[in-house]
């Protein structure tokens, strides 16, 4: 019973544990050179510590603005495109077929923004909670992976021997 009640209690913090574990095998190699520069074995986790968050932060950094351009340049290139459509000297059937689907997409996207401040305004706080929610959440196993990070790299010699026991690979890395 208690062993089933730990894991329960711990489930949360599994995963920025075993990021932060992963991620110091990977990286030891470079922060005993490191250290060998340094001669500061504080300093020198918060170097590879630093460079290891750069390495992760800044490709989602890069794509979240790369989305949002996008989304910016298909949102008012669409509507620009939309808006600027004169139909009114073509005599051709296709003509009236684009002229009928401009006015549709009109309506539709009218309908979509009231429907989704309809949906805000009505689960305001459900919205609200389930947000701080995400983020308190996201700023704790932050912060554990930053800690475990932190000292699995100040101790990686003894973490390093233990994973080199549980794990059948040769002795030089």
């Amino acid at each position: 019973f208690l062993i089933v009640f730990f894991l329960v209690l711990i489930q949360g913090f599994l995963m920025p544990l075993l990021l932060a574990s992963t991620l110091v095998f990977l990286s030891y190699a470079f922060y005993k050179k490191l250290l060998n520069l340094v001669k500061n074995e504080n300093l020198a986790a918060l170097f590879v510590l630093l460079i290891v968050l750069g390495g992760i932060l800044m490709p989602f950094y890069w794509l979240s603005i790369s989305l949002v351009d996008q989304t910016a340049d298909l949102i008012y290139g669409g509507s620009d495109f939309v808006d600027g459509v004169n139909l009114e000297g073509c005599s051709y059937e296709f003509c009236r077929t684009i002229e009928s689907n401009i006015q549709v997409f009109n309506i539709k996207a009218d309908l979509l923004i009231e429907r989704v401040g309809g949906y805000i305004v009505e689960s305001g706080g459900d919205l609200f909670t389930s947000v701080s929610r995400f983020f308190l959440d996201f700023f704790i196993d932050f912060f554990v992976f930053l800690l475990a990070f932190y000292f699995l790299l100040t101790e990686g010699d003894s973490f390093m021997r233990y994973v080199k026991r549980i794990i059948p690979m040769k002795m030089e890395y």
